[in-house]
């Protein structure tokens, strides 16, 4: 375009400037795709976007990042945009080259970076989700041990171990912290896989000794119908193998740990013997 025609299309509404000299089609601004590929393009060398956009971008989480992150070398940081986001940081991130513009950092690095960023409520949830769909809890671990001075870091570390015991939600890590613990559930297998008449089953938390398996409710998963029926079944096939299915609601596990811990302790005394 010449600058007369530029000129005009802003104008006109028709182009609006994302980030110095950079523009976009009217309808396109507010995408994700836009501005973190816009960002990515404006951002000096040795720059990369990261938090929940690259997240997004590896295909760790899906549509809903309206901040965009970017990590840029110490001493390179500038004024930004509302929706930009930059954190200047001495340790260099792994990049990748994702095409049309794109430099993302490693999904490890953009958990640590998105993290820091995330309101408390929803950081468990952030974490065991991204660790289910391929980041790596051990490879998080890693790279935090360069990064002491990360916010959260102490918390993520916590989530991360878990995670790396197989831990999926936060209802998860309740029942790990607060229900599953102490000498009496050191030898419970956090995801067991179990193949039962051809079916493949995940327990939540198996007592191979005693043939217990423990499970956790979530109110999403197991609320209708036709999941309580599956349940029933799962259960009934468990038990041909001699496997007692013992369930614990959500609401009893976040309000009455201590019941469902006592419940669990005498179902393992008194299969145990």
């Amino acid at each position: 375009m010449s600058r007369n025609r530029l000129t005009g299309a802003l104008g006109r509404g028709e182009l609006v400037r994302v980030l110095p000299d950079l523009y976009s089609l009217a309808m396109h601004t507010d995408s994700r795709q836009v501005r973190a590929r816009a960002a990515s393009r404006w951002a000096p060398a040795g720059s990369a976007v990261t938090g929940r956009a690259a997240l997004v971008e590896w295909g760790v989480l899906g549509e809903g990042a309206e901040e965009v992150g970017l990590v840029v070398p110490r001493g390179c940081h500038r004024s930004v945009v509302p929706w930009l986001h930059v954190t200047s940081q001495t340790v260099p991130c792994e990049r990748f080259d994702a095409g049309a513009g794109l430099t993302l950092v490693g999904p490890a690095d953009a958990l640590i970076h998105a993290f820091a960023r995330e309101p408390h409520r929803t950081r468990a949830d952030l974490v065991y989700r991204a660790c289910a769909n391929g980041v790596s809890a051990e490879r998080a671990i890693a790279h935090l041990d360069r990064l002491p001075r990360a916010r959260g870091r102490r918390a993520l570390l916590g989530m991360l171990g878990l995670a790396a015991k197989g831990v999926e939600s936060y209802l998860e890590e309740r029942a790990v912290t607060r229900v599953f613990t102490g000498d009496a559930f050191a030898s419970v297998i956090l995801q067991h896989r179990v193949r039962v008449a051809g079916q493949s089953f995940r327990i939540d938390a198996f007592h191979a000794k005693s043939g217990t398996a423990f499970e956790v409710d979530g109110d999403g998963s197991h609320s209708d119908a036709a999941a309580q029926r599956r349940d029933r079944r799962r259960d009934a096939l468990l038990a041909t193998r001699g496997v007692l299915t013992v369930r614990f609601s959500f609401v009893d596990v976040m309000n009455r740990p201590d019941w469902c811990r006592a419940v669990a302790l005498d179902v393992l005394k008194r299969r145990s013997t």
